[in-house]
C-alpha cells in the first residue's frame, strides 16, 4: 500500500478497530530508513532496558530533535514509531517543566494517536508503547482526593457486586507478581484466584455487570475488560475480539493521562500482553525479570518458536504479490499455474529482467527458478538401470513406457512443485547437511528457509557438497541474512518465513508443499499429493494426528491457482496482522475443519481442503501409527500428549539416526522405487541398517490397531479413531469412563445448597463422520446412565445427576445432541420436570 494511502488512513482517527488495515504492512519499521533510520530508533530505545536497574525509556536528545524536525514525515513513515517517541517527547516536556499549554497540545496529539491504532495492532509491534504509559504513569496524580475516590471508585455502590477496591488491591498485586517472572507453582495464588472469581461473576452475567459497572467504576470496568482481552489472547482467541471491542469503546473518549492516573493496572497488563508473544529483548521494557520463565530456557522454551512480529516478514507487499493486488493479478496466476516447467522460465525470464528487484526479493526468486529448473533433468526421472526389463520395472512401483527416455521413470508430478521448511538455531543446524544429501538423493526440488548464520553455513556448504548451485536441487535463503536490524546477528528467526515462501510459490503459479523440519520423508511425495487432489478435486491437503480430530501445519500441500492464491494471501495477511493468532488454529478455523474460532477473521473464498491419511502415510508421535511401512510416506515428531523433558533430544536424535541409516552406502533404495518405506516393508531386505530404521519408529506404531473403525468412504478406505482416542483441547476424551470422571469433576465444584444450579456441557456440534458422531453419541448417553446408575447406589451423591439433551428439530448428524445438563432431580434445572417424563430419583 503506498505512503499516500496509509497516511489518509491514519488522518481519519477514527478510533473502530474494523477498519480496512494495509495487508502485510510494517508496523515495526524494520530497515525503514526514512526520515530516521528506525532500526537506530529502536537499537537506541532497548538500550535503555539492557542495564542491571530499571529500564530508561527516554532516547537521545538528538533523535528527539531529529524526530520534532520531522514529525509529519515520521508519522507517514512509521506510525508506530512515531507514536513512541511523541509519547516520550510529552513526559520530556513535562520533566523540563514546558509551557502548560505546549504540554497540553502535546497530550492531545499522543490521545488523538493512541485512539487513531487499534489496540492490538500497538501492542503488536516492536514499539514498547504501553510499556511506556505505564512507565510514566507515577507523573499523573488525580488533582484532588475527590477525584481520587472517583478513579480508584472508593465508596462506590455496588449493584454489581463488585466490591471495587479489594478488586483494584489485588489486580495490583497480581500485576506486580506477574513481573517476576515466576516459574509455575511459584508465588501466591490469592491474587490470581480472586481476580477469577470477579472474572467469572462478570462472564456469568456481562450485560447486568458491565451495565453497572460503567455507572459504579468505568475505569475498573475497563480494567476488567483489558483483562478478558488478554486472557483471550493466551488460549480462546476467538473470544478475543469481542473483549478488544469494548475496551476500543471505552477508551475513545478517556484522555491517555486519566487511565494512567487511575491507579488501574491497565497499562501493565496491555504492555504485559505485548511482551507475551515477542522476543526477550522487546519484553525487558517491562523489567528484566518478566516473562523470565520462558526467556530463561535461552530460546528452547517450547513457546518460543511462536515469537514473532511485524517486521519479520523482510519482503515488501509489492514482492509477496509481485503481480498487484487486482484481477489482474489473478488472471495472471492462473496463466503461471497452467504453463509448462519450460514456458513459465521463460516468462519469468522475462519478467525477472523488467522487474526492479532488491536483493533479498532477487534472492529467493532465482532460487525458485533454479528449482523449476533442476527438476526438470531427465535423469531425475530414471526408475532402475540400462537394460532393466517391463516386469522389473513394475516390481519398483515405477511407470513403463517403452518409447520414452528412459523407458522406466519414477512417478513424477505433472505440474509445478515445490517444497519447503525451516529452521533456525544451532541445534536444528547439524541436522541440514543429512536433510540436503537426502532432498538430494529423492530428487526433491526443495528451499531451505535457513535462518541465522549457523544454519545458513550449514545449508550452503551442504548445497556445495551435492554438486553446487548450478546443479543443486536444494535452495538456501534466510530472509535476515542481509538486515542490518539490530537482532540480524542473532540466531533468531520467524515462522512467518514459511507463510512468506508458500504465499509467493502460490502467486507465482507454483504448488507449494511446506514442512516442518522436525519430520523425515520416506518417499517424493509430489506424485501422489498430486493424484490425490485431482482425483477429489481438492485445493488443499494437511496432515492431522490420531489422537486429534483437527489439522496439523506440518505437512501442507496447495495448489496454485487464483482461488487458493487469493485464500492464502487472506490467511496469511490475517495470520501477520494478529500475533497472538496461531497458525494451526486459524487454518483449522478458516478451513471450517474445527469448530474453533479466531479473532477478527477474514471473509474467506472457498476452497476444498481434506485431511491427509494419517494412519498409515502422513503420520506422527501423537497418536500413533498403524505401521503399514509400505504406504509410509512422511513422519512428524510432534510433541505426545505426554511429552518427556527430553523429547527435544530424543527426536533429534532419532531424525539424525534415519538420515544416517538411509544415506548409508548399502541401503538399496533405487531397487525400491527410491521409497524407503517400500524397503522397510520387504522382510528379504532386512539387515543391520533396515533393523535400526525400523526400530526408530516401531515404538509409535499403535499396538490397539484392531480398535481402529475401518470404512469405505467414496471409494476410498477411511479410519475411525475410537472414542477414548478422540480428545477435546480440556485433554478429556471421549470414553464413556473419562467422561464420567469429567462429570463427577464438574458436580464436585457446583453450589449444591442452590436446588436450581446446574452445569451445561453444550457443545455446538461434533466433528468427525457420521460412523464417529454416532460411537461418541453412544458413549455420552452410557456415560450418563452409568453416572446416574453410580449416583443412585450411593444414596443420591453426587446431588446433581445427568441427562443427555438432544436437539430434536436437528436433521444433520453433527447438530443432534447438545451436550449434558447436570441438575438437582426436582429442581427447576431438571429437564424431565420440564417436558413431564419420568423424574430421576
Amino acid at each position: 500500500m503506498a505512503v499516500t494511502n496509509l497516511m489518509v488512513w491514519l488522518l481519519m482517527l477514527v478510533p473502530v478497530i474494523k477498519c480496512n488495515l494495509p495487508q502485510f504492512h510494517n508496523w515495526d519499521c524494520v530497515e525503514e530508513k526514512v526520515p530516521l533510520d528506525w532500526d537506530e530508533v529502536h537499537a537506541a530505545v532497548l538500550e535503555g532496558f539492557q542495564g542491571p536497574g530499571d529500564p530508561d525509556f527516554f532516547v537521545p536528545g538528538e533523535i528527539l530533535y531529529a524526530f520534532r524536525a520531522s514529525s509529519e514525515a515520521a508519522m507517514q513513515a512509521c506510525p508506530l514509531g512515531a507514536l513512541y517517541l511523541s509519547i516520550v517527547y510529552s513526559y520530556a516536556l513535562l520533566v523540563k517543566h514546558a509551557d502548560s499549554e505546549v504540554q497540553t497540545r502535546h497530550s492531545e496529539t499522543v490521545s488523538s494517536m493512541l485512539r487513531a491504532f487499534p489496540i492490538l495492532v500497538i501492542a503488536g509491534s516492536r514499539w514498547p508503547v504501553y510499556e511506556a504509559l505505564h512507565h510514566f504513569s507515577g507523573f499523573h496524580e488525580p488533582i484532588s482526593q475527590r477525584s481520587s475516590a472517583v478513579v480508584v471508585c472508593q465508596g462506590a455502590k455496588s449493584a454489581s457486586g463488585i466490591d471495587w477496591g479489594q478488586l483494584l488491591k489485588h489486580a495490583n498485586l497480581f500485576c506486580n507478581q506477574g513481573m517476576l517472572g515466576l516459574e509455575p507453582g511459584q508465588g501466591s495464588l490469592e491474587h490470581t484466584l480472586s481476580l477469577k472469581t470477579v472474572m467469572d461473576a462478570f462472564g456469568a452475567e456481562p450485560q447486568r455487570v458491565a451495565d453497572a459497572a460503567q455507572n459504579e467504576c468505568p475505569l475498573g470496568l475497563l480494567f476488567l475488560c483489558v483483562v478478558q482481552m488478554a486472557a483471550a489472547a493466551m488460549r480462546l482467541t476467538g473470544r478475543v475480539q469481542s473483549w478488544a471491542e469494548s475496551v476500543e469503546k471505552l477508551m475513545k473518549d478517556l484522555p491517555f493521562y486519566l487511565v494512567s492516573a487511575s491507579q488501574w493496572p491497565i497499562y501493565p497488563v496491555l504492555g504485559m500482553l505485548s511482551a507475551m508473544f515477542q522476543r526477550p529483548e522487546y519484553s525487558r521494557a517491562l523489567g528484566r525479570q518478566f516473562h523470565g520463565e520462558v526467556h530463561r530456557w535461552g530460546g528452547t522454551h517450547p513457546v518460543a518458536k511462536r515469537f514473532r512480529a511485524f517486521g519479520d516478514l523482510r519482503l515488501l507487499p509489492e514482492e509477496l504479490m509481485p503481480f498487484g493486488f487486482d484481477e489482474t493479478a489473478e488472471t495472471q496466476v492462473e496463466i503461471l499455474a497452467a504453463a509448462s516447467p519450460y514456458e513459465w522460465l521463460i516468462g519469468m525470464a522475462d519478467a525477472s529482467q523488467v522487474l526492479k528487484m532488491r536483493p533479498i526479493f532477487r534472492t529467493v526468486l532465482d532460487i525458485i527458478m533454479q528449482l523449476v529448473r533442476a527438476s526438470q533433468r531427465h535423469q531425475l526421472r530414471e526408475c532402475g538401470y540400462s537394460g532393466i526389463s517391463h516386469d522389473r520395472c513394475r516390481v519398483r512401483g515405477c511407470s513403463w513406457n517403452a518409447d520414452a527416455l528412459p523407458a522406466c521413470q519414477l512417478p513424477q508430478p505433472k505440474r509445478k512443485v515445490v517444497l519447503t521448511t525451516f529452521m533456525w538455531g544451532q541445534r536444528w543446524s547439524r541436522l541440514i547437511p543429512a536433510f540436503v544429501a537426502w532432498m538430494h538423493k529423492l530428487h526433491i526440488p526443495t528451499l531451505v528457509v535457513a535462518m541465522g548464520q549457523a544454519c545458513r553455513e550449514a545449508c550452503e556448504v551442504a548445497v556445495e557438497a551435492n554438486g553446487g548451485w548450478a546443479n543443486s536441487l536444494v535452495g538456501c535463503w534466510d530472509p535476515f541474512a542481509t538486515s542490518k536490524a539490530p537482532d540480524s546477528s542473532q540466531e533468531l528467526g520467524s515462522i512467518l518465513q514459511r507463510h512468506s515462501v508458500v504465499h509467493l510459490l502460490l502467486q507465482l503459479g507454483i504448488d507449494a508443499v511446506a514442512f516442518d523440519f522436525d519430520t523425515f520423508l520416506f518417499e517424493d511425495p509430489r506424485h501422489h499429493l498430486e493424484t490425490l487432489a485431482e482425483a477429489k478435486q481438492l485445493d488443499i491437503l494437511v496432515a492431522r494426528h490420531l489422537d486429534a480430530d483437527c489439522l496439523n501445519m506440518g505437512f501442507l500441500y496447495i495448489r496454485s491457482s487464483a482461488r487458493t492464491a487469493e485464500w492464502y494471501t487472506r490467511y496469511f495477511s490475517w495470520l501477520h496482522l494478529h500475533p497472538y493468532e496461531r497458525e494451526q488454529r486459524g487454518l483449522n478455523a478458516l478451513l471450517k475443519f474445527t469448530a474453533q474460532s479466531v479473532s477478527f477473521p477474514p471473509k474467506m473464498p472457498r476452497v476444498a481442503s481434506a485431511a491427509l491419511d494419517d494412519s498409515n502415510e502422513f503420520v506422527s508421535s501423537r497418536g500413533g501409527w498403524l505401521g503399514d511401512w509400505r504406504r509410509l510416506k512422511f513422519f512428524h515428531w510432534v510433541n505426545p500428549a505426554v511429552t518427556p523433558s527430553n523429547w527435544l533430544e530424543l527426536k533429534l536424535s532419532d531424525i539424525a539416526a534415519l538420515y544416517e541409516l538411509a544415506l548409508h552406502h548399502e541401503t538399496d533404495l533405487a531397487s525400491y522405487g527410491m521409497s524407503l518405506g517400500r524397503l522397510l516393508a520387504v522382510e528379504a531386505a532386512d539387515g543391520p541398517q533396515t533393523r535400526l530404521m525400523r526400530s526408530v519408529l516401531e515404538e509409535f506404531i499403535i499396538a490397539e490397531a484392531k480398535d481402529l473403525y475401518l470404512a469405505l468412504q467414496s471409494g476410498d478406505e477411511a479410519w475411525h479413531p475410537p472414542c477414548r482416542t478422540r480428545m477435546v483441547c480440556a485433554g478429556v476424551t471421549g470414553d464413556v469412563e473419562s467422561i464420567i470422571r469429567f462429570l463427577h469433576r464438574i458436580a464436585a465444584i457446583l453450589d449444591t445448597s442452590r436446588p436450581d444450579s446446574f452445569g451445561l456441557l453444550h457443545g455446538a456440534w461434533t466433528n468427525g463422520t457420521q460412523v464417529e458422531v454416532e460411537q461418541l453419541h453412544r458413549q455420552l448417553m452410557e456415560a450418563a446412565q452409568v453416572y446416574n446408575d453410580r449416583r443412585r447406589a450411593a444414596g443420591g451423591l453426587p446431588l446433581h445427576a445427568a441427562c443427555v439433551l438432544w436437539r430434536t428439530a436437528a436433521t444433520q448428524y453433527w447438530l443432534q445432541c447438545d451436550g449434558i445438563v447436570l441438575f438437582q432431580p426436582g429442581s427447576a434445572a431438571d429437564p424431565y420436570r420440564a417436558y413431564g417424563a419420568a423424574p430421576i430419583l
